[in-house]
């Protein structure tokens, strides 16, 4: 993980040789590539991080490990690098050289450069310096352990890769920090193979947030046509990420809203935008996505006049590629007015070309008195986000009246 404290560069460094890595069972990097190696704090396995909370003014004094679980020596690079947040949240590092924002000159931990044996090891030990004037709050670097050079991957002469593992230092800096958060601009892109909505989420505050909530998007008429549930990673402390979701159909052209609501657990720090603006404009190549109902019915049964279900029939026409989590729902209403929403295909995979469908329906109140009319609704769900993107929507010819 990663780490970054702000200040000026003191205290001693030393680095002892032939100290043991972390063993296989507790963990390390093992890749396509063949490279094997761990890093964590000493005394703890290895994908853990440094949690310190200290007062403004002290000195820290803490010692990482990293060593070789591979077969075959290799050249491990070591330095400190802010932390940012991670788009829909997480730990994120910069790379080497990058100016150094607070807290990360606080840390004395000088670049360098190592050549470990197989079960060869280095145990460094450093300080971290924490200003008199530091302000109260929450603040994240981290260690980068990474090979020196890229390195083959294993199956394929076309591609070398860096491997990078970094271990967090989170300190806290007692006193009365301020949380905060912030919804920024929205915008749609459609212009990849998969659409897009992103907004901008910001964290001014001194503490880090886990931000949740939901969304709900709505087109021009307000219906809505997208709603999701939002469970970020952490956003960290004076930091500015992005909350995106990546649709499987692209929006049809025209203006749409959000409304979009999040708050913090651990800090109580909120942030709510209502009606927030975004265009969708079509893409410069157009992308298939044609879906169309065919055929629908509605029989009622087994008697007509005094029905105990009624059973939906049709095609699904998908002239695009396929959707492999799609849900179909049916709204019922009753003399004009609308009884229930009920999903008579939780979960269905359309691939290209016809799908029919034949399925029973029951109202929850069973067929009363009056007219019965219908609306199929077929969506796209994201299995990883569970957003759901109107694709189609059609009324069906057939009523059912019940003398």
């Amino acid at each position: 993980m990663v780490v970054s404290l702000g200040g000026p560069l003191a205290g001693p460094v030393s680095a002892q040789d032939a100290t043991p890595p972390a063993s296989p069972e507790a963990g390390g990097v093992a890749s396509n590539t063949g490279v094997s190696f761990s890093v964590n704090p000493k005394g703890q396995v290895d994908g853990s991080f440094f949690e310190q909370k200290a007062k403004a003014g002290d000195t820290l004094e803490l010692t990482v490990q990293f060593g070789n679980l591979g077969a075959e020596a290799i050249d491990l690079r070591t330095y400190v690098a802010d932390v940012v947040t991670l788009t829909n949240g997480g730990l994120g590092v910069t790379t080497e050289g990058t100016t150094a924002q607070a807290p990360t000159p606080w840390i004395a931990y000088p670049a360098a450069t190592y050549t470990l044996k197989p079960n060869e090891g280095r145990e460094i030990t450093f300080t971290v310096a924490i200003p008199a004037d530091a302000a109260p709050g929450n603040y994240v670097s981290a260690l980068v352990v990474q090979t020196a050079d890229p390195v083959p991957v294993e199956g394929t002469p076309l591609f070398d890769q860096i491997i990078q593992k970094a271990v967090a230092i989170d300190i806290t800096v007692e006193g009365d920090a301020k949380a905060a958060l912030e919804i920024g601009a929205a915008t749609y892109d459609a212009s990849g193979s998969s659409p897009s909505l992103t907004v901008e989420i910001r964290n001014p505050g001194a503490l880090r947030l886990r931000p949740a909530g939901k969304i709900v998007v709505k087109d021009a008429s307000g219906e809505a046509i997208l709603s999701a549930d939002v469970a970020m990673g952490s956003v960290y402390a004076r930091t500015d990420t992005l909350l995106q979701f990546v649709l499987q159909q692209p929006l049809p052209a025209g203006s749409y809203t959000i409304d979009l609501s999040l708050s913090d657990a651990a800090t109580g720090a909120k942030a709510e935008v209502a009606d927030l603006a975004f265009e969708a404009r079509a893409p410069a190549t157009p992308i298939q996505t044609s879906i169309v109902f065919q055929d629908l019915a509605i029989v009622a049964g087994p008697d007509a006049k005094a029905p105990q279900f009624a059973t939906v029939t049709g095609s699904i026409v998908n002239n695009g590629p396929a959707l492999p989590n799609a849900r179909l729902s049916i709204t019922a209403s009753l003399d004009g007015k609308e009884v229930e929403t009920f999903q008579l295909l939780p979960s269905v995979s359309l691939a290209t070309g016809v799908t029919p469908v034949q399925q029973r329906y029951i109202p929850g109140t069973g067929f009363t008195k009056g007219t019965w009319t219908f609306v199929l609704t077929l969506e796209s769900v994201d299995p990883a986000t569970g957003v759901a993107t109107k694709l189609i929507e059609q009324p069906v010819e057939t009523e059912v009246v019940v003398p």
